[in-house]
């Protein structure tokens, strides 16, 4: 059964938090570098539950800019595709020069194995799919061709699949083994 782990800078001293999320971002995530807008009182929280192929994160932050570079893209431990849900606040994630401004709600999809950034100037909360490349080949045929697209919460299929995806992080987080069911 799948158990979410919550890590949070909040327990460590304020000049230790900003190296203590970039280490936990790029392990959980990718080869990363968050740059907060406010070194001084930064905080951040992941909330986590790896299983199958799959790894889901519910991710809040304080402002920051997060550079993916195109020398950390490269050594990237292999492609992943992460489907991001904004669940609060705003954020502008931009990739291969298209922009997509998420609002709650709003979705976009990122590639790992090329730069990208993430900038938000208000506290965040941000859902993140994580998913392996041949995985995620069975839903989305060529998914390079769709990063950094907006794709709204409220309407279509874009909206249905942000609901399933709120509605399933709750029922992972609040009911341990559901996550199995999902990811299968």
């Amino acid at each position: 059964m799948g158990h979410v782990d919550v890590l949070s800078t909040g327990a460590l001293a304020p000049h230790r938090r900003i190296d203590y999320w970039n280490e936990l971002a790029s392990q959980t995530f990718t080869p990363q570098v968050v740059d907060p807008c406010n070194r001084a009182c930064f905080d951040g929280e992941l909330k986590q539950l790896s299983m199958h192929n799959l790894t889901i994160a519910e991710v809040s932050s304080d402002a920051a800019v997060i550079h993916h570079s195109k020398a950390q893209a490269a050594g990237a431990r292999s492609q992943q595709f992460f489907v991001e849900l904004q669940l609060e606040g705003q954020s502008v994630i931009s990739q291969d020069g298209l922009e997509a401004r998420l609002h709650s709600g709003d979705l976009t999809i990122c590639d790992t194995t090329r730069p990208h950034e993430v900038a938000f100037e208000r506290p965040v909360s941000v859902l993140i799919l994580s998913l392996d490349v041949a995985h995620f080949r069975r839903f989305v045929g060529y998914p390079e061709v769709v990063t950094a697209v907006p794709m709204a919460g409220t309407t279509g299929l874009s909206g249905l699949a942000s609901t399933f995806m709120r509605n399933a992080w709750g029922e992972i987080k609040s009911e341990p083994g559901t996550g199995d069911r999902v990811a299968t």
